[in-house]
């Protein structure tokens, strides 16, 4: 029941030199696109173009031509020691006349596609930001006619050197003196500037791209895919100016045998993009079927998962990479785990696609009919963060810093949404940029995750939320002042002191750095047994946080509840002092790691620890039950007092998801754990209209 083919168009591979172009199989048949696109005619399927420039798809050159580059040095991304990249400079003029060229005749050959409709959609580049920026020694591109664009981008932002300098604790003589961050030598205002820089140049790339395509008369729906966690230079929210955005999802590419790494990342990651795509269809663009490194075993029951929940949480296109495993042009197999292998025979995942797309077939129109239902509960994210992972200059306690940050940017909203499912809670995903407060006031509950910063307007928006009435729940670091480094003169949602100069007390570091170097070695070893070389960026990449990741959520602390019991925090606390007008909640040695304060008709509550951050990691399957209860105990009570009744009955490893016809309910149980009967009890308040 497949009825969707979606494709790379390798610019490499068919553009064999400068000018000489093969779509007909003259060269090599596997180079008939005219004939794929036929055989995609007469099996009348839905088609989805994707023709760069960038594919990245672990394949040559991540689709560029080599040519291109050898031929155009001038186009590469340079560093500061004089090194040049082997990725382009995106808005070279240079390369984009090249880049248009190839629409010009790639969109040639599509063109009758388009126009009979069977292909219905283009995708523009693919997760673009993460081949030039994804593995490379320091995020700075100094290529002169990158250098000139950012000149450009802070005189039109700042308009005059004081306000640059002020911002950037700077003395800047003229515009041309400002460069991109020096390893080592720029403060983080430096930093946090030209990463917004970086983001925004991406997104006129897009632009540009998608402008070459209406230039070719193709007026067609163009999205774009980015990776779900949002991590730099992947601004989504930025890249919907262009197009909607797609997400990519691999939950699975450890060596742990746990089902998924990632077990509430596809639920988080589906909900995260419908929200920022606002009106437009939800597209899963590269949801992961399987992985290429020969050590992770991807279960069936881990792309069933994955793969159902994405079309319950309103996922409008599942496009699977990949379908097949293959054997390459230059001989190395491919081997990816995929529903078919490399002889086209099928595999167990292929009877998971069958019952995929046999359910969407027989239910897919209620589906369409129906709408999911939310608690008044929030989670925000706060995109800005991720740039506090980049430093020019780095030491040991940075690298501490850095990991607790990462894990509150990256795990924590689908860690929290992991303890709220199991506790009946559906919440609501928003950007807290992108949010207006008409949103935002709907909810009773939001729950945010701080790595000290937020924009003015955020912040403000934050503040009335609480002055009138609703209930914020911040985890991690106090925001104690805004992006520009201006300290707040009274802090109203966060008013502890440090308990003292070194507040900050880490658990299990240096087991994790002893686990994760033992990862790391043995995954050097083993590597040089992956024969398909392209992969190795992939996976390089993803190393050693593919590894780390399985033993970083297991270490923390008991600490003491104020209620009489106790609770299991993680990875880190911070300490803080009781006075006026400060209730502690958690304590850690008899000092205050959680707190609430009133601020007008509402409350702010502060958590100084990654809570429930193993929710969303290996350690979810095995972790002790009186762990998960303690943290899911502790989030109930606070629901139960700012008076939002569950949706439905507290249960481990059950995620229950609800979608409402007009009349009847579709009712969809997860279920993570060992096989088990669940009774499942709907609050009836809620449900009371429904036959």
């Amino acid at each position: 029941n497949i009825n969707l083919i979606s494709f790379y168009i390798p610019w490499i591979w068919h553009e064999i030199e400068e000018g000489v172009f093969d779509f007909t199989g003259t060269t090599f048949p596997e180079r008939d696109l005219i004939y794929f696109l036929k055989l995609c005619e007469k099996y009348e399927f839905n088609v989805m173009a994707r023709p760069g420039p960038y594919i990245y798809a672990e394949y040559q050159g991540f689709g560029l031509p080599e040519w291109l580059r050898e031929q155009n040095p001038e186009i590469l991304i340079c560093y500061e020691d004089g090194q040049k990249s082997h990725e382009v400079s995106l808005n070279h003029p240079v390369y984009l006349e090249y880049t248009r060229k190839w629409y010009e005749a790639i969109f040639t050959i599509l063109r009758p596609y388009y126009n009979n409709d069977m292909i219905f959609a283009c995708q523009l580049d693919n997760e673009t930001g993460l081949p030039q920026f994804g593995n490379v020694p320091f995020m700075s591109d100094v290529n002169p006619d990158t250098v000139a664009k950012f000149q450009v981008y802070a005189e039109n932002r700042y308009t005059d050197l004081e306000s640059l300098n002020k911002a950037m604790r700077s003395e800047y003589k003229s515009f041309s003196e400002l460069y991109p961050p020096k390893k080592g030598k720029s403060n983080k205002f430096h930093v946090r500037m030209y990463s917004e820089f970086i983001e925004d140049y991406i997104v006129d790339y897009l632009a540009t791209l998608k402008q070459f395509v209406l230039d070719q008369g193709i007026d067609t729906f163009f999205y774009l895919n980015d990776p779900y966690l949002c991590h730099w230079p992947h601004h989504s929210v930025k890249k919907t100016k262009v197009a909607p955005v797609g997400y990519d999802t691999y939950p699975k590419f450890s060596t742990d045998s746990s089902t998924h790494d990632f077990p509430f990342c596809v639920s988080y990651a589906t909900e995260f993009f419908h929200s920022i795509n606002k009106n437009q269809p939800t597209i899963g663009a590269e949801v992961g079927c399987g992985w290429f490194d020969p050590r992770v075993k991807v279960s069936p029951e881990a792309t069933l998962q994955l793969s159902m929940v994405s079309i319950v949480r309103n996922t409008s296109i599942l496009a699977y990479y990949l379908l097949q495993d293959c054997l390459e042009h230059d001989g190395y197999k491919w081997i990816f785990q995929s529903p078919l292998d490399i002889n086209g025979q099928p595999t167990p995942r292929y009877d998971v696609l069958k019952q995929v797309g046999t359910f969407a077939k027989e239910y897919g129109h209620l589906l369409c009919k129906s709408e999911e239902v939310y608690s008044d509960v929030g989670l925000g994210i706060y995109i800005p963060h991720v740039r506090d992972m980049i430093k020019s200059n780095i030491n040991y306690w940075d690298v501490i810093d850095g990991i607790n940050k990462a894990l509150l940017h990256f795990n924590g909203q689908s860690s929290i949404m992991g303890v709220l499912l199991e506790c009946g809670y559906n919440p609501v995903i928003n950007d807290i940029e992108l949010m207006t407060y008409e949103e935002l006031k709907k909810l009773k509950v939001l729950f945010i995750f701080s790595t000290g910063h937020y924009d003015k307007t955020s912040h403000e928006k934050l503040m009335r939320f609480v002055y009138e009435g609703g209930v914020l729940i911040t985890i991690g670091y106090p925001i104690t002042e805004y992006e520009s480094g201006e300290k707040f003169e009274k802090n109203v949602l966060y008013p502890a002191e440090p308990y003292s100069t070194s507040n900050i007390y880490n658990f299990g570091t240096t087991n994790l750095a002893t686990q994760a170097s033992y990862d790391i070695v043995s995954y050097q070893w083993s590597r040089r047994h992956i024969k398909h070389k392209q992969s190795l960026h992939t996976i390089d990449m993803m190393q050693p946080m593919a590894e780390v990741i399985k033993h970083i959520s297991k270490s923390g602390v008991w600490i003491n509840n104020e209620r009489g019991s106790k609770i299991w925090a993680s990875r880190f606390v911070s300490t803080w002092k009781s006075g006026s007008g400060i209730t502690p909640l958690l304590r850690y040695n008899d000092m205050p790691i959680a707190y609430s304060a009133r601020y007008g008709h509402g409350k702010s509550i502060f958590v100084g620890t990654l809570l429930g951050i193993f929710y969303d990691s290996p350690a979810y399957y095995n972790k002790e039950q009186s762990k998960k209860d303690s943290i899911s105990d502790f989030v109930s009570i606070i629901m139960k007092e700012a008076g939002i009744k569950p949706l439905h009955n507290k249960n481990n490893d059950i995620e229950v998801i609800i979608r409402n016809l007009e009349d009847g309910i579709l009712v969809f149980l997860v279920n993570r754990g060992e096989a088990k009967e669940y009774s499942i009890e709907l609050d009836t308040g809620f449900y009371e209209n429904i036959k």
